[in-house]
């Protein structure tokens, strides 16, 4: 029988199923599997970046940060829920937003909790494409999804502005968290990232490349793609993933260029 709402017998079957919520949440937890109740909820409570500049270190933004009394990155939450609506996600970005940073971490989400995915992450150079898989971007992702490791939390202790954020870094947000090889070193990066629990990886291709003809990936993230020199090539060689079903999140500046403005925009200038 279902408790009238309001009345005590309410709130207490609803702490009740809280309490099992949480219980759950951490048996997931300890055992490896993904504790997150989707892309979102990993990215605002277990993602950190650095800035390339001054090096700061900081938590993924979100809804919490305001400004104005709105939240400053609502948009990083609508980009999050709104990402599979198309088969290909086309995002005009500034220097100042995020989106680089959001997509590498929604890619290692996704090989951590979809099984037997292969992912392309693309770029005009190999180098490229491999230094958003290094320790710059996704490795880093991962090794500070907390608690950290001593090592990483003992380097963290340097750029430590108090202990209270210090401490973040050893939050139970995941421990026991799931293994992901990065593997295949190339320049500051790597050209391999798998785990083996899920059977997905990550393939760091550049520009151009046959090899984005030769599989139809899952996702395929194009980064900077009007800078690319070879454009409508890699645009021709994805054919076999938008066909087979696959997913492509297309990253550019304002400068489109000639083929990718073409391509993303039709005649009235419309989306």
């Amino acid at each position: 029988m279902t408790p009238t709402p309001g009345t005590v017998e309410a709130q207490v079957e609803q702490a009740g199923w809280r309490l099992v919520e949480a219980t759950l949440a951490k048996g997931m937890a300890r055992s490896g599997k993904s504790p997150f109740a989707d892309t979102w909820d990993f990215l605002s409570r277990a993602v950190w970046t650095r800035d390339e500049a001054g090096g700061r270190i900081r938590k993924f933004p979100g809804l919490d940060v305001l400004h104005n009394g709105e939240p400053r990155f609502a948009y990083l939450k609508h980009l999050t829920d709104h990402r599979l609506d198309n088969i290909v996600n086309a995002i005009e970005k500034s220097r100042r937003m995020l989106i680089t940073w959001w997509a590498v971490a929604v890619y290692l989400d996704d090989i951590m909790r979809n099984p037997t995915h292969t992912n392309a992450v693309a770029s005009d150079k190999l180098e490229k494409s491999a230094y958003l898989l290094g320790g710059h971007r996704m490795q880093f992702i991962y090794d500070h999804i907390p608690p950290v490791s001593d090592a990483v939390y003992n380097s963290l202790r340097y750029s430590a502005p108090n202990q209270k954020w210090l401490e973040q870094f050893k939050e139970p947000i995941w421990p026991n968290k799931t293994p992901v090889i990065f593997e295949a070193k190339q320049g500051l990066g790597w050209k391999t990232v798998r785990c083996e629990e899920t059977g997905s990886n990550i393939m760091a291709v550049a520009s151009g490349e046959a090899q984005m003809q030769e599989f139809t990936f899952s996702n395929v993230l194009m980064d900077e793609f009007p800078r690319w020199q070879w454009q409508e090539e890699s645009w021709r060689n994805i054919q076999p993933t938008i066909q087979g079903g696959g997913h492509v999140d297309i990253i550019c500046t304002a400068e489109l260029g000639a083929f990718a403005h073409d391509l993303l925009y039709d005649a009235e200038g419309k989306t």
